[in-house]
């Protein structure tokens, strides 16, 4: 039985509970049953990597207002990045140990203006119904262009009434520390996971929040993304 090396999808769940859940204490997520790679992964997997690259050189290219690389950028990441997890939906459900109806998929670009940090995440639709509560994990695209991020991530803002406001950063960083603590077991196996992000936002503090929230990533950077990106990290 092939297991993934780092499961960090099935963290998710075991952190929005707060409880010390198998996931947290080493225990393998079985995503195959034939001893080989799993055949979702070795389908998208170049695909993906097309995908992000494409994404990040968009962001060269960013404007709040809306243009043609602004529209198409939000194609990737609403509908092509979301087609291809959907394409391993099973693989993603397996390694969160969540039931396949329970498993959400979603990308985000823009509410109203064009969001400077564009996203694709996964989640537990019940532990995380939105971004704004539970943990998930989600790709998220630096400012400049320059990187991309597998992230293990939180909610990060609140609802006012009015608008989205920023929690506390210091508060987010402490539930990280606490979420990449119960991790260590897992994260040791693993020397290419960062605690640290850095989405070099300007115009947003979207960047920032999100940087607070991170608990672990894999990071990819523009020109040089692996093409084994899904089965590697997933």
């Amino acid at each position: 039985v092939q297991t993934c090396a780092l499961p960090i999808y099935e963290s998710m769940r075991t952190c929005g509970n707060w409880t010390a859940r198998p996931a947290l204490q080493g225990r393998p997520s079985d995503v195959t049953s034939d001893g080989g790679d799993s055949p979702d992964f070795v389908y998208v997997d170049p695909v993906m990597r097309d995908v992000i690259q494409e994404v990040l050189e968009l962001q060269k290219s960013y404007s709040s207002t809306g243009s043609p690389e602004m529209t198409r950028r939000g194609h990737l990441v609403r509908r092509e990045l979301v087609d291809l997890l959907e394409a391993s939906r099973g693989v993603l459900a397996a390694a969160a140990d969540i039931p396949l109806d329970d498993l959400g998929i979603k990308g985000k670009d823009h509410t109203g203006r064009y969001s400077e940090i564009p996203w694709t995440r996964f989640h537990s639709t019940l532990s995380s119904p939105n971004p704004r509560n539970g943990w998930y994990v989600v790709y998220l695209f630096a400012a400049d262009g320059g990187s991309a991020y597998l992230s293990l991530n939180q909610g990060t803002t609140v609802w006012d009434g009015s608008d989205f406001a920023p929690q506390d950063k210091r508060v987010l960083r402490q539930k990280a520390a606490w979420a990449r603590e119960s991790l260590a077991v897992r994260r040791a196996s693993r020397g290419d996971l960062l605690d640290l992000i850095s989405l070099n936002a300007v115009v947003s503090d979207l960047g920032e929040q999100y940087e607070a929230g991170n608990v672990c990533s894999f990071r990819y950077v523009a020109g040089s993304i692996p093409t084994e990106i899904g089965r590697a990290h997933v």
